[in-house]
Formats: structure tokens, C-alpha cells, sequence
């Protein structure tokens, strides 16, 4: 596919149209004018102006409902946009003084923009394919740039397949003209996610772009944002030329859709990483990558709201360290949970220890003492993170370290989740637990994407030499 990048913005780009606005089961005559504005980090808003206050009654929506689903737009230039998850923020009037008239001013927070095509309703939002440019992805790949292959970009790399989807890397070139002597090239990578069948829905591509991103992250051991993404509403066609003068076939490119997630929080600033920095680069796993990243999809997909738990201390930089080091735990206790069989004892042998104790206890705190033994056959943390550490003991040095290490981490969560007023926290060694919780939870990740435990166990050194120089401080435990 040719990714030209002619008009093509970023999502780190501050973005302004100017056009007429509308529902798409409204008729011509009830547009409205006004301008949106995309600025990075603060959002999109669509602030919308007439003489007449009649015009705004489709768009004063009750308050109780969330959001109106889509606005259509066309702007000065003709760019045909939609607009997805519109909030209403605010209403106000401007003049009317001296005998002018006034104008009726109604602003809407936007989360999501599609330049490029006007979708009539939320079951059209739909794609036959997306490319994503992610920060740091070319370091990752270090694929080189050919001085004498200029005209021809790299082949595409497959990543893998994951039910109707198929995932890989493809590459595009800026050549701006700049004089008959001088040219400026630069190669990008994109990763892209097409459908084999049919057209798929956004939220599914959003959840596949999520996915990526957060892999990634793991990769780069630095959090990566997707900068621009770009979809196709169909595929490009292949037309086959029969003609004496001309050898085919042509591809007829499909026109390019550009989509901004406008709630994504992209740092202004974005810390470039060389690939020797990185925890594994692609040269290192590209033979197995298509397991890995398989893995990796479906695992996201079984284990959402863990990931989440985790991945909400790697982008917000302004969390508290008290909800980083819950977050940690909360995502690791729920990994474990989901992946193993969760009980200490044979169940028979649990439900006799349960109907043993409660049939001494007072007939007024049965029910009481029943519903705390409910979760008694659980394992506890410290169970879990013995159970997850033992097999890396040489790599966390001995298994004493490991112990006065979990000892700290209960201790801690136990402080803080039970407001134990009589165990002050240590917030020097709370900072450096919870380092050693995600270095252990994304251990953890790696053995589920596939990864050998002898390779694992270089990667845990590696990230361990990572945060002791980002810290100054050996990481140990």
C-alpha cells in the first residue's frame, strides 16, 4: 500500500478547522458553523456560532444522556470530517450591545476525529485496515536506509495473525523537494492492522492499537505513543493493464482516513531510545515473534482490566507512589489469580476445615465468620510471590533476599491497604519495592508471550541495570 504522507498530520500536531456542522439525520438547513480545535494534551473542541439560537436544538442534548454519537462536518477546504463522542461543556451568548445582534456560542469536547470521510452512524465506523506510526518504532526495527534504493522501500515484515486480523510492518519515505543538488529523505515504519474479510469496527482496532502500544513499551523499557493513525475504509485494487505501450497491472490506492484519539495523553516531550537501550530489540526476537506477539494480543484481550492495573503506573508519571506500588499488586494478585488453580488445598479437604470451624462458633456470627472464610483457601501475597520468584532465585540473588523482600511488600500493602498507624512507611523503600514489582510482574508477561526462562532471566538483569542507572542506585533485592 503507498503511504504518501502528502497532508498528513500528527497526533502530537496542534490541528484547527474551520467549516459547517451537522447530525447526519438532520436535514441541509439545520447546519450550524464553527471551528474545531485539536491541541495536544488538552483535547478537541468544537465550538459552534449562530444568530439564531433555534439552530442549536439538536445539539442541546439532555444532560443526563453521555454524549451525542457523531457529528458531520465539511470544512472550508472540503474535507469531509466526522466527529465521534461529542460531550456538551458549555453554552453561551456574545454581543447584542449597540444594536447589534447577538450570537449564540455552544461548545462540545470531542473524543474522536476522522478526517476524510463522513460516517453516517455509529455501526459505519467501521475499517478494512489501519496503520499506526509509533514513537520509537524505527529504533526498534533499525532497519537501514538504502542510498541506491531510494526509489523502493523495504519489503513489508509480517508479525502474526490473530483470528481475522493480520499484523505487520510496513514502510514509507518523506522525499521533500528541496533544490536540483540537495534531497532530504527519511524512512518510516508503521505497523499495520488490516482485516482479512470484512470491514471491522474501530473499537476493535482500538483495542489491537492499545495492545501494540503497551507491548511495545515492555520492548522500548520506555512508554511509546502512537503518533499518527491512518485507515482505509477499503482495499487498494489491482487493475490489470493490457496495453502495448504499458506493462501492469496499477494499484488503485483506497483514500487514507486520518484518525485522532484526541483524550490520548501524548507527553510533548518524548525521550528517543537507541535499540541497544531497549529490554529486546526486533533483530533479537523476530524469529519467534509471531508467537510472542500473538501471545501477547490474546492475552491482553483475556486479561484486560490487569494490564490496565499495570499500565497505569507506566504513562501517568504524576501518580502517587502509594497508588503505583497498590496498582502493582493489585495487577499481580490478579494475574496470578487468573493463572493458576487458586487454591492451597484440595477443595473437599478446604469446605471439612470450614464446616469444622464454623460448627463451634456462636450461632449469632455464623453467617459472619462464614462469609470471611469465603476467600480462605486463596493463597496470600506472600504465597503468590514465592510462588512467581522461586523459579529466578539465582537472578534475585538468593532466596533470603527474596523473602526479606516479600516481607516488605506485605508489610507495606498491608499498611497502607489497613491504615496501620503503628507501621510508619519507609517511602525510600516503598520507591524501590515497588521498581522490584514490576520488574517482577513483567517477568511475569514474558513467560506468558512465550519467552524461554533462560532468556527471561538476561532480560530481569537487563532491566535491573536499566533502573539502577536511571535511579543511581543498585536495584536489588
Amino acid at each position: 500500500m503507498n503511504l504518501g504522507i502528502s497532508g498528513v498530520f500528527f497526533m502530537d500536531d496542534k490541528i484547527e478547522f474551520n467549516g459547517y456542522w451537522w447530525f447526519p439525520n438532520k436535514p441541509d438547513e439545520e447546519k450550524v458553523f464553527g471551528k474545531l480545535e485539536y491541541v495536544p494534551g488538552e483535547g478537541a473542541i468544537l465550538k459552534l456560532s449562530d444568530f439564531s439560537e433555534d439552530k442549536f436544538e439538536p445539539f442541546d442534548r439532555d444532560p443526563t444522556e453521555p454524549y451525542h454519537e457523531i457529528v458531520l462536518g465539511l470544512t472550508s477546504e472540503g474535507k469531509k470530517i466526522t466527529l465521534y463522542k461529542c460531550h456538551n461543556i458549555s453554552n453561551s451568548y456574545k454581543g447584542g450591545g449597540h444594536g447589534q445582534e447577538e450570537v449564540f456560542i455552544f461548545t462540545l469536547k470531542v473524543w474522536y476525529i476522522f478526517v476524510g470521510h463522513h460516517f453516517e452512524n455509529l455501526s459505519d465506523i467501521k475499517l478494512k485496515c489501519i496503520s499506526i506510526q509509533y514513537s520509537n518504532l524505527d529504533e526498534w526495527i533499525d532497519m537501514p536506509l538504502k542510498i541506491d534504493e531510494l526509489e523502493n522501500r523495504p519489503k513489508s515484515i509480517p508479525l502474526t495473525k490473530m483470528g481475522d486480523y493480520k499484523v505487520f510492518i510496513d514502510f514509507h519515505k518523506s522525499m521533500p523537494f528541496s533544490s536540483f543538488r540537495k534531497m532530504t529523505v527519511t524512512q518510516y515504519a508503521n505497523i499495520w492492522i488490516e482485516s482479512f474479510q470484512n470491514n471491522k469496527p474501530w473499537a476493535e482496532y482500538e483495542n489491537i492499537i492499545r495492545s501494540i502500544q503497551n507491548f511495545l513499551t515492555i520492548a522500548f523499557m520506555h512508554p511509546t505513543y502512537p503518533l499518527k493513525i491512518k485507515g482505509k475504509v477499503r482495499k487498494d485494487k489491482i487493475i490489470q493493464i493490457v496495453d502495448d505501450d504499458f506493462e501492469g497491472p496499477i494499484v488503485e490506492s483506497s483514500p487514507f482516513i486520518d484518525i485522532y484519539v484526541t483524550h490520548s495523553q501524548i507527553p510533548k516531550l518524548l525521550e528517543e531510545v537507541n535499540s541497544y537501550q531497549m529490554l529486546f530489540p526486533f533483530d533479537e526476537v523476530k524469529k519467534d515473534i509471531k508467537r510472542y506477539l500473538l501471545n501477547w494480543l490474546v492475552n491482553s484481550s483475556l486479561y484486560n482490566s490487569v494490564y490496565n492495573s499495570y499500565f497505569s503506573t507506566v504513562y501517568n508519571k504524576n501518580l502517587f507512589l502509594e497508588n503505583q506500588f497498590l496498582n502493582v499488586i493489585m495487577a499481580l494478585e490478579g494475574y496470578h489469580r487468573s493463572r493458576t488453580d487458586n487454591i492451597e488445598i484440595d477443595k473437599y479437604l478446604h469446605n471439612k476445615r470450614v464446616e469444622s470451624i464454623i460448627r463451634v462458633a456462636p450461632i449469632e456470627h455464623e453467617k459472619w465468620l462464614e462469609s470471611q472464610l469465603n476467600y480462605s483457601n486463596e493463597p496470600s501475597l506472600r504465597a503468590r510471590l514465592l510462588n512467581i520468584l522461586r523459579p529466578y532465585s539465582d537472578v534475585f540473588r538468593n532466596m533470603t533476599r527474596i523473602e526479606s523482600f516479600i516481607y516488605k511488600v506485605v508489610t507495606n500493602r498491608n499498611s497502607l491497604v489497613h491504615k496501620d498507624k503503628n507501621n510508619n512507611i519507609d517511602y525510600g523503600q516503598l520507591f524501590y519495592t515497588t521498581v522490584i514489582l514490576k520488574i517482577v510482574f513483567e517477568l511475569y508477561l514474558l513467560e506468558d508471550m512465550g519467552f524461554k526462562q533462560e532468556y527471561i532471566k538476561q532480560l530481569i538483569e537487563k532491566r535491573k541495570s536499566h533502573y539502577a542507572f536511571k535511579y543511581m542506585k543498585m536495584v536489588n533485592i
